[in-house]
């Protein structure tokens, strides 16, 4: 014991709030420390952890011997009742007995947390910014969050009492630390919030690292935070690079934005002049031609939408919108089609080839809007008809009917403006199309007429699929002949349960469900009714097994028959004993843990 004159060194202070699980005297007391004791705490906590650790788990135990005794007590005590004839019955016995495993931890006072207070004193005493980062997220010390964290607070009490560029080096590393969520516990993981406090307290300029920009975007948008917030300069930009933003953001939906709506935010921080137009659209353009999955990119399209950008501002970019055509995802495709049809003054050529890849694609509402796209720019540029032939050859190939008449039209009503290359160009493409669809067009641009009916369409036939023009239906639609279905199986009632007492015991040794189903049903009926009975026809059936069900698992449907006429027979008390055994042992190994 130290004389009262005898004052604690540093590290026995600091020592003294980590054993209380007092993070904030952690804090203060490290950031009175000099550099000396600064230097003597950190030799000290290493050291340290083992003894922290063992003296909380030596806590948990002896609270759990308190509850043990306690329990043991209370079922001494309720066995003294139950030989007293305390009880009404014995399912009131069973009920109390089953009360005493039920420890109440909540009348324990809470063993002191030593990791917060640890991870404090070490963020304030370890001289390198780097061993400081390691320290903090030392696996040990498990994991640890600053929302509704105790120690979050003097965590940045602590780190805050460092010099201002030791604070930067630490936020750039904390930040570096930042994980994907889908290969870490997010829930868990304090290294995003406290790298963006520190981030945002030094001015340092975050580090290029995708999963912090996604961390950052994952924490909501809120508008009033995010017009002042002196990181939203340096992560806008990345927001339209980063790997894993767009999935982040999938759920954002134009139609029904949320108070945190990223959509929201930017679009009122664009109208506010406080974000740049151009900046979010030319992001919007680079993530689009970078690709994707659809998905990943449903947010950029959706913010890209919401700002409605004018011709002006899609113009000097066409070049850019005419390569998303072929390969974007249907949902960026149609966004830049839609912008693109509103252009004048498109070069003929480029139009001609993004329409050739866009007509090779396979989403029929996309290829249809193309066909509409391609008549425009026939009707704008007829004498360029044959460098728009092999956009329209493409969509011969297509695998909607309704894809290929559509093609077939426009080629028969723009044929006068082909020459022989492009008719050429068209015939090559024929031999996907159905034979009256070929002929139409050879009546036009020449080539050989496919000749007899199509697939499917030949006397008798009666579903009307491909039918001519003179058919009086439309060819973009196929009429539907509904077909008889088969009768369905009349199905077969079951057999009731037993309604006597010996056609019961006739049914138990069978395995099957359907047989237990009707056995158990017959029991608690006949059991109600006629007791007696039921005893003395299924007493036979229980006679040798008690001693196998009482050392086996009952696994089939028989095993639960058998126990059920014993207990009838004995009149409840064949396995009363082996099952409130069964129950005590199952209770202790759940409540502790052996």
């Amino acid at each position: 014991m130290q004389p009262k004159d005898v004052q604690p060194t540093a590290w026995e202070r600091v020592r003294e709030f980590i054993d209380a699980g007092d993070a904030a005297g952690v804090a203060a007391a490290v950031a009175a420390l000099d550099g000396a004791g600064r230097r003597a705490v950190a030799h000290e906590l290493p050291g340290h952890v083992a003894v922290a650790r063992a003296r909380a788990e030596r806590l948990h135990q002896e609270q759990r011997d308190l509850m043990d005794r306690e329990c043991a007590a209370r079922r001494a005590e309720v066995e003294r009742l139950h030989a007293a004839g305390r009880f009404r019955d014995e399912e009131e016995y069973r009920g109390a007995w089953a009360a005493t495993w039920h420890r109440p931890w909540w009348r324990l006072p809470p063993v002191p947390d030593w990791t917060g207070p640890m991870r404090v004193a070490g963020a304030g005493v370890i001289g390198g910014a780097a061993a400081a980062a390691a320290w903090i997220n030392r696996g040990e010390l498990g994991g640890w969050d600053l929302h509704g964290d105790p120690a979050a607070a003097p965590l940045l009490t602590a780190i805050t009492a460092r010099p201002v560029a030791w604070q930067a080096d630490l936020a750039v590393r904390l930040a570096l630390r930042v994980r994907d969520g889908r290969r870490s516990l997010p829930l868990r993981d304090g290294n995003l919030p406290l790298a963006l406090a520190l981030l945002r307290r030094t001015g340092v300029t975050p580090p290029e690292h995708d999963p912090l920009v996604a961390g950052w975007v994952s924490l909501g948008a809120r508008l009033g935070e995010l017009r002042t917030d002196p990181l939203l300069d340096h992560f806008l930009p990345r927001i339209f690079e980063a790997e894993g933003v767009g999935r982040v953001l999938r759920g954002e939906r134009p139609d029904a934005p949320r108070p945190d709506s990223w959509l929201g935010a930017l679009c009122a921080l664009a109208a506010e002049g406080r974000v740049d137009r151009a900046l979010l659209l030319g992001g919007c353009r680079r993530r689009f031609l970078r690709g994707g999955e659809g998905p990943d990119l449903r947010f950029f399209a959706h913010l890209h939408e919401l700002l409605a950008p004018s011709p002006a501002e899609i113009g000097p970019h066409a070049v850019d919108y005419l390569r998303l055509l072929p390969t974007a995802p249907a949902l960026v495709a149609e966004s830049a089609l839609r912008h693109l049809r509103r252009l004048p003054g498109l070069d003929p050529e480029d139009v001609a080839e993004a329409l050739e890849g866009l007509l090779f694609r396979a989403e029929t509402g996309l290829v249809r809007a193309g066909l509409s796209w391609w008549d425009e720019a026939v009707r704008r540029a007829p004498g360029r008809a044959d460098a728009f032939a092999p956009a329209l050859a493409a969509a011969f190939g297509h695998q909607a009917r309704a894809v290929q008449e559509r093609a077939v039209r426009l080629a028969v009503r723009h044929a006068g403006r082909f020459t022989p290359l492009g008719a050429e160009a068209l015939r090559a493409a024929v031999e996907p199309l159905p034979p009256a669809s070929r002929d139409r067009l050879a009546a036009v641009i020449g080539g050989e007429p496919a000749g007899g009916p199509e697939p499917g369409t030949g006397a008798g036939t009666g579903n009307g699929a491909g039918a001519g023009a003179d058919s009086g239906v439309s060819p973009e639609e196929e009429v539907f002949v509904p077909r008889a279905l088969p009768a369905p199986v009349r199905p077969v009632p079951l057999a009731g349960p037993p309604d006597t007492p010996g056609y019961l015991a006739d049914l138990y040794p069978r395995g099957d469900w359907q047989a237990a189903e009707r056995c158990l049903a017959a029991f608690v009926r006949l059991a109600a009714r006629d007791r007696e009975s039921l005893r003395a026809c299924l007493a036979p059936l229980a006679g040798g097994e008690e001693g196998r069900l009482l050392n086996e698992e009952w696994r089939e449907p028989g095993d639960w028959m058998t126990a059920l006429a014993a207990e009838l027979a004995s009149h409840g008390r064949a396995y009363t004993n082996a099952f409130t055994a069964f129950s005590a042992g199952t209770r202790r190994g759940l409540a502790g843990g052996g």
